[in-house]
C-alpha cells in the first residue's frame, strides 16, 4: 500500500488513505478495490487478483484513487500473461457448454 498518494488525503483520524485501482472480477457489477505496492494500473489492463474465493482474472476499469472505506478488495498478484488469456478463455468455452446443457435438460 505504497503507492504514490500525491494529494496526501488523510481520513478523519489523520492517517493516509490507502489509494487502490478499480477492477471487475468476471462479471459486472463484481467490482473489487486492488490495491499494489508496484505502482498504477491503467484502465483495461488484464490482472490476475487473490478474493475470498481464489485468484481469478480481473479487468482494471479505473486507475488509482484513495479506496473508499469498508470497500470490497482483492490483493493484487500479477499482470496477466498469455497463458492466463488461454485459460479464461477456456474456462468461457466451457461455460457456454455447461448453460447449453443446463437449458436442455431443464
Amino acid at each position: 500500500m505504497s503507492e504514490k498518494n500525491p494529494k496526501n488525503e488523510s481520513s478523519p483520524e489523520g492517517t493516509r488513505k490507502p489509494y487502490a485501482a478499480l477492477a471487475r472480477l468476471g462479471i459486472i457489477g463484481n467490482n473489487r478495490w486492488v490495491t499494489t505496492s508496484s505502482g498504477d494500473m491503467r484502465p483495461g489492463e488484464k490482472i490476475i487478483v487473490d478474493t475470498e474465493t481464489g485468484s481469478t482474472m480481473a479487468t482494471v476499469i479505473a486507475q488509482s484513487s484513495p479506496m473508499p472505506d469498508e470497500a470490497p478488495t482483492a490483493e493484487f498478484l500479477r499482470t496477466a500473461n498469455k497463458d492466463d488469456a488461454q485459460i479464461a478463455a477456456k474456462r468461457t468455452k466451457q461455460e457456454k457448454v455447461a448453460l447449453l446443457y443446463c437449458r436442455e435438460t431443464a
